[in-house]
């Protein structure tokens, strides 16, 4: 029966190990991803700002400019917010992790 019991554990923490690294190889990847989008987005809104105006007016160059710098904030901003509430999570997911061991040891002292 014991050796039943760590079986299990030790199956519960193989798949939590294995969540937990694909978790961390996709928050990488969208991590580069982000950070290439927001220099590529800085590079777009330097060249328009540039631009001449277009037959005498500036509101199309303007409201693309507008366009492009909410677009910079929210991936600078947000998604910074997005990806701080992830390693939020995580603590959570390792907060409840150790009560889970702690309550399988607390289990296994009671047999």
């Amino acid at each position: 029966m014991k050796s039943m019991l760590k079986l299990k554990k030790f199956s519960r923490i193989c798949g939590i190990i294995r969540v937990r690294l694909r978790m961390g190889k996709v928050r990488e990847k969208v991590e580069k991803k982000r950070v290439q989008l927001l220099k590529n987005s800085q590079e777009a809104l330097e060249r328009v700002k540039a631009m001449p105006d277009y037959d005498g007016s500036a509101a199309y160059r303007d409201s693309v400019v507008n366009f492009l710098s909410i677009n910079y904030m929210v991936l600078k901003v947000d998604y910074a917010r997005i990806t701080e509430m992830e390693a939020s999570a995580e603590q959570s997911f390792e907060n409840m992790e150790a009560y889970l061991q702690a309550m399988d040891v607390a289990g296994e002292k009671m047999q």
